[in-house]
């Protein structure tokens, strides 16, 4: 049996199967409004948006400082420290709030839009309310309270949601969206407390950090290289190409990425609190590891491959024909998607057997400096955002096996071992690839019906799926996934 633990096993599936439902019906409620919202704004609205919210998503990174990844790791944590962190948060949210608002003008000159400046300003609002309910998210994942976690963010997310159609009706442009992003966090924190019984007290000891910093500054560290990998294509592209590319890009990635990602915090939001606890136990870390992975694999990878001609179909259908440009992104981050999914996983290895230090200088020595090239290389040779967008997705593609090596040698892990067991997957894809292929050639170049078509590949596809699902999942979930969902 791959997993030693019944309990740990159990507790994965519990904690996958809240947070499966709640990212479930959010990723729905998510592309049922942006179908909406798509049709009311322009891709110059999702460029602007997505030319100030990555600037705050790096704010709250300064902000976080690897203190809610630590709060769930460590073995024991004390009532004093959950307070000194809970005050260092206030104290940095309002710092980072005021120095966003007195330098947010310098934001509309670097792109050369004023009007980002006020944007920038109003999103600030977020990183003051997330500063409340950082401590109290780390121990709702720490104590496993995933069923209320889950119920929170279904919340948040239909109300904000239903905000920023109600303002996009009514004429507000994009600033429906920033309005959106500021009622999420403040609902989730709201709600953050409701979960939580612990409250802060009037205690500040810097020095009972010690121990919790050692560990969360290099969580930090790897959160801002990482950060700079994974968004400044869209600072690049904003900068250099101009909203509406932007906006075509991050349309692609909200289709594609944005499930991609949701997929992925299940995964980490489930398996980091169980494995963290078997971080002196390397042989059950290992199992628990490598099976856990690739039945993500398994789920997820197949869906990238068959989603791609029901996307050329529908998108001018659904969005319109001004968003037809965002497709070839959308092919392009399908296949990445699969690279991602073998490599995005190895971070809870780095944080849950306590080595982060691993995790960021491998950001910053390999994967920051490839990713840089690559993007600077596809600006040279193309001048366009799709350029920028698949070289960068080309280099990291060479970054697999050393990040992967890095990892595995925590938990004494073979490459070759971990590539044999997703190896049986390449007869799913190769068939998933030639019916994808079918059905764009005959869709090219035969005068059978778009609709047709759609539901013989859908068909087909769908079949295949799940006899991959039944016939490769590792043999010992099954029972463990039963148990999970009855418990």
């Amino acid at each position: 049996m791959r997993f030693t633990d019944q309990y740990n096993q159990v507790q994965l599936i519990r904690g996958a199967k809240w947070n499966s439902i709640s990212i479930l019906y959010r990723q729905l409620w998510f592309a049922v409004v942006m179908l909406l919202l798509a049709r009311m704004l322009t891709p110059t609205d999702f460029g602007i948006i997505g030319m100030t919210a990555v600037i705050i998503q790096f704010f709250n990174i300064l902000l976080n400082l690897g203190f809610e990844a630590a709060i769930v790791q460590r073995p024991s944590i004390t009532r004093i420290q959950l307070t000194t962190l809970f005050w260092v948060n206030i104290i940095m949210g309002s710092l980072l709030v005021s120095v966003g608002i007195i330098f947010s003008p310098l934001v509309g000159i670097f792109y050369d839009m004023p009007e980002l400046s006020s944007v920038f300003a109003a999103l600030t609002i977020v990183l003051f309310s997330n500063s409340f309910g950082l401590v109290q998210k780390g121990l709702i994942l720490r104590e496993f309270k995933f069923k209320q976690l889950a119920k929170v963010e279904t919340v948040s997310a239909t109300i904000a949601g239903l905000t920023a159609l109600l303002l996009s009706y009514y004429g507000f442009g994009f600033w429906s969206l920033v309005v959106q992003q500021i009622a999420i966090s403040v609902i989730n924190v709201l709600g953050f407390w409701l979960i939580s019984s612990w409250r802060p007290s009037l205690i500040f000891k810097l020095n009972n950090l010690i121990e919790i910093t050692k560990y969360s500054i290099n969580v930090f560290y790897f959160n801002v290289l990482n950060f700079f990998t994974n968004n400044i294509d869209v600072i690049i592209i904003g900068k250099l190409v101009g909203s509406e590319q932007l906006g075509w890009y991050l349309m692609a990635y909200n289709i594609i990425f944005r499930p991609i990602q949701q997929l992925l915090i299940i995964f980490r939001k489930s398996l980091f609190p169980v494995i963290s606890r078997l971080q002196n136990d390397l042989v059950s870390f290992h199992n628990l590891y490598i099976d856990a992975v690739k039945s993500l694999f398994i789920v997820v990878a197949p869906l990238l491959l068959l989603i791609i001609y029901p996307v050329y179909i529908g998108l001018p259908i659904l969005l319109g024909s001004k968003w037809i440009p965002a497709f070839p992104f959308i092919v392009m981050l399908c296949f990445a998607g699969l690279r991602v999914l073998i490599v995005s996983p190895v971070g809870i290895i780095f944080l849950a057997t306590g080595h982060p230090q691993y995790q960021w200088k491998l950001s910053l020595f390999l994967v920051l400096p490839f990713s840089l090239l690559g993007m600077w290389l596809g600006y040279i040779m193309y001048h366009s955002a799709f350029g920028v967008v698949l070289m960068y997705n080309i280099f990291n593609i060479f970054l697999i096996i050393p990040g992967l090596y890095v990892a595995f040698r925590i938990i004494a892990l073979s490459l070759t071992d971990f590539f044999r067991d997703l190896s049986d997957m390449s007869l799913i894809f190769s068939l998933l690839i030639l019916v994808s292929g079918l059905s764009f050639l005959f869709d090219l170049y035969t005068n059978i019906s778009s609709l047709i078509i759609f539901i013989i590949h859908t068909v087909i596809g769908v079949f295949v799926y799940f006899n991959a699902v039944i016939t490769k999942m590792p043999s010992n979930i099954a029972s463990s996934f039963r148990e999970g969902l009855n418990s």
